[in-house]
């Protein structure tokens, strides 16, 4: 007897995306960009294959553009873009943080790069390390992609909708705190004062700033 099985696109894009996490190695993974800088490894989240589908779902529901599920931009022209996308993401962090209660330190997953980039506040201002081996003892997680953080950042998909939808996830310490100052800053118009006068004198490129 032969039967025909027909599988949908969404249910083939997601078995796919989910043999690719579950056939790569468990224990590590190196970042994207890898190749610019050494093999230094980070961790991959156990949330990522979730925020990977809310991503698909989103696309498929034309929340966001297909755009966002191309590949990263290999070696160190797709590394310096993702820089400069948390460099605006550390502008908009940093003129909020005033304005927040809390500001616990955050530390922020691109899951289409593997790569790491941790935000807190040190002498008063806000200091983004990038490249960083993943999230510290006592940080806040966000899980996304950079696609969806250059999405966010156009305007094009609010940040409420993105929380929402799990294109963005909060886990780790203190999330709600580290929620609500992610969704202050990106409310922010980049246009205004407070955000375009942020200095990035606290832009680390590689790992942990050095303590004096």
């Amino acid at each position: 007897m032969i039967f025909n099985i027909t599988i949908s696109r969404k249910v083939s894009a997601r078995a796919l995306a989910l043999a690719a996490l579950l056939f790569a190695p468990a224990y590590a993974y190196g970042c994207g960009f890898d190749g610019l800088s050494g093999n230094r490894l980070a961790a991959l989240h156990p949330r990522s294959i979730h925020v990977a589908f809310a991503i698909r779902d989103a696309v498929d529901e034309g929340i966001t553009p297909a755009s966002v599920l191309n590949p990263i931009v290999p070696g160190s022209a797709g590394y310096w873009r993702a820089v400069g996308r948390l460099q605006s993401l550390h502008a908009r962090l940093a003129a909020s943080a005033r304005e927040q209660a809390a500001t616990p330190p955050i530390s922020v997953l691109f899951i289409d790069s593997n790569l790491w980039a941790r935000f807190h506040v040190a002498d008063g201002r806000v200091t983004v390390s990038v490249h960083t081996p993943g999230a510290e003892a006592g940080d806040a997680e966000i899980i996304t992609s950079e696609a969806i953080v250059a999405e966010l950042l156009a305007n094009h998909v609010p940040i409420v909708v993105a929380l929402e939808r799990g294109l963005i996830e909060v886990r780790g310490d203190n999330p709600a705190q580290a929620q609500e100052w992610l969704r202050s800053a990106l409310t922010l118009d980049p246009k205004t004062s407070a955000v375009s006068q942020v200095e990035h004198r606290g832009l680390l490129l590689f790992g942990k700033p050095k303590m004096k």
